[in-house]
């Protein structure tokens, strides 16, 4: 993306999904009104202007902000006599949550340069724009074709909203073992709901744990004696995840049926010529290409 276009700075917020979605899905335009004053915000848009760039706003959906589901261009900000604001917006695009999702601890706030914590709760916060987020993770509506509308309509209909545990709000200092262990709770009962759109994208609501299984195992493939790593920007190692009876056969994201892989490892484990000969929730042995393996789950 060309990152002149848009102001360095963005504002983070967040509104119902419901309210979202008939945005997103409508003319990708919309006002609201937040109960806090935008001040700095208002100053932002007047500078961006004068610069000739855009404003960014950055929503998450009110019944569950660890996710962030849409961005959009400010076209206006009034702060009001009863110190609320009203915003008004253009140009609505949503996030894909594709397997490693999109959160809003990824914002980096600008007072402290820090990542916002996923205990954020406030409605409002000034960010630097997450120009690599925008670019990788958006889609835009008028790119998609009437049948990738519906499928795209269909998942934001299905997408779990629940607020997370208490257990889940420990991400960054708690236990990864007890977290895992509540996720793994929440995926028994969760049915795989998934929506693939002609560009081969699949949308699941399995990234919690997927996402927390490679932090347990430190971005390391499980597969014994590999030390293939593959160094993303970020500066953590890219791995996969497998599930070892596919979604496509009824298999779940549970942690008996999970395991972190890397590329190369999870195209043999998935395309090569494999025999199960032993398998519990503790651990899975199996013959690949003619060589025994054993593996232990979680």
């Amino acid at each position: 993306m060309e990152q002149n276009k848009y102001y360095e700075y963005c504002v983070y917020t967040i509104k119902h999904s419901n309210d979202l979605n008939a945005s997103v899905f409508g003319m990708r335009e919309g006002t609201f009104t937040e109960k806090n004053r935008w001040i700095e915000a208002r100053k932002w848009l007047e500078g961006a202007r004068s610069n000739g760039q855009e404003l960014i706003i950055v929503f998450a959906p009110a019944e569950n902000t660890r996710f962030l589901h849409s961005w959009g261009v400010l076209t206006e900000i009034h702060v009001n006599e009863d110190k609320s604001t009203t915003y008004s917006f253009k140009d609505l695009a949503v996030f894909v949550p594709y397997e490693n999702g999109v959160y809003k601890h990824d914002l980096v706030l600008k007072a402290t340069g820090k990542n916002i914590a996923d205990d954020f709760i406030r409605p409002y916060a000034l960010c630097r724009t997450p120009y690599d987020i925008i670019e990788h993770y958006s889609m835009d509506m008028e790119d998609l074709t009437e049948e990738e509308r519906e499928e795209l309509e269909l998942f934001y209909e299905y997408r779990p909203t629940a607020k997370p545990t208490d257990e889940l709000a420990k991400k960054e200092t708690g236990d990864l073992d007890m977290m895992l262990e509540e996720l793994n709770r929440q995926m028994e009962k969760m049915s795989m709901e998934k929506r693939e759109t002609e560009t081969s994208k699949i949308f699941r609501n399995d990234s919690p744990i997927v996402k927390m299984i490679k932090k347990h195992h430190e971005y390391r493939c499980q597969f014994p004696g590999c030390t293939a790593r593959v160094q993303t920007k970020s500066g953590k190692d890219y791995v996969e995840v497998a599930h070892i009876t596919p979604v496509r056969d009824g298999g779940k994201s549970l942690l008996n049926n999970l395991l972190v892989l890397c590329p190369n490892h999870h195209k043999e484990f998935d395309l090569g010529n494999r025999e199960i000969t032993e398998r519990d929730n503790e651990k899975i042995v199996f013959t690949l290409n003619g060589k025994d393996y054993e593996i232990e789950l979680k």
